[in-house]
């Protein structure tokens, strides 16, 4: 990784819990020797999901079809400070291995929007996701329409490499660097359809060059991706131009 490694970045590791957390940090710590100076877990409680327990009597089914009385707040909220603990201690043992400067904060809001705003221009985002199914998957590399840019395909390859997955990168139709890739598609909708039926080990996208470039699509890739997704091109001007009004991540007191 020597092309993509001159510049050091700010690696933001986000996720809902620690299950999705940990399912990062073989990335996390990949990015941690070759590109990332700061590592930077956030952990974010959805404020809404959190209020449909907030009535007593709420009951829910379980994956395995089982009807059980739904948990406390109380209890969620112990829940996630036992995975701030963890994710402290998963995260530091990287950092500390690698001597980087770290640290995790919680934080409210919409898990996707939330960790755009509060993520740097030269920040590497990296939404945690467990898949819900065993196995390696593929890694895939969305590219942009004008072809995929070397430090994107540097990683690609490298977490490929790492991560003993096979590599996939993928495009519109429509788009100039289509020929020179895999896999196309007519539109959006389509490659997310795609994503949504296959088991991918990560996918890697890029904001400022698209062919996703709003907060609005960056969720739906990562809600069809079941996977972490790695985000670059964080540019100012497309990340507060896609969030909604108290959309936004706040940190907790």
């Amino acid at each position: 990784m020597t092309d993509i490694a001159a510049t050091r970045y700010r690696l933001m590791i986000g996720a809902a819990s620690f299950a999705d957390a940990r399912a990062a940090l073989g990335i996390a710590d990949l990015l941690a020797q070759s590109m990332a100076s700061e590592l930077v877990g956030v952990l974010m409680e959805d404020t809404e999901v959190t209020s449909l327990f907030a009535s007593p009597g709420r009951r829910i089914v379980t994956i395995g079809g089982s009807v059980v009385a739904a948990p406390s707040v109380a209890r969620l909220r112990a829940a996630l400070d036992n995975d701030a603990r963890a994710f402290r201690k998963a995260l530091g043992a990287i950092a500390r291995q690698h001597k980087r400067a770290w640290s995790v904060r919680r934080q409210t809001g919409e898990l996707v929007a939330g960790l755009c705003k509060v993520a740097g221009e030269r920040d590497l985002l990296l939404l945690g996701q467990a898949h819900p199914s065993k196995g390696v998957g593929r890694v895939i590399v969305i590219a942009p329409p004008t072809g995929v840019p070397q430090r994107m395909a540097g990683l690609g390859r490298t977490l490929a490499e790492t991560l003993r997955a096979r590599l996939a990168t993928v495009s519109l139709d429509s788009d100039a660097g289509a020929d020179a890739v895999g896999m196309s598609w007519a539109d959006e909708t389509e490659l997310l359809r795609w994503l949504s039926r296959i088991r991918a080990a990560a996918v890697i996208v890029d904001l400022s060059a698209g062919p996703f470039t709003t907060v609005q699509q960056l969720r739906q890739v990562v809600d069809v991706a079941r996977c972490p997704v790695l985000v670059l091109g964080l540019a100012a001007d497309r990340r507060s131009g896609s969030v909604a009004p108290g959309d936004e991540g706040r940190q907790a007191e």
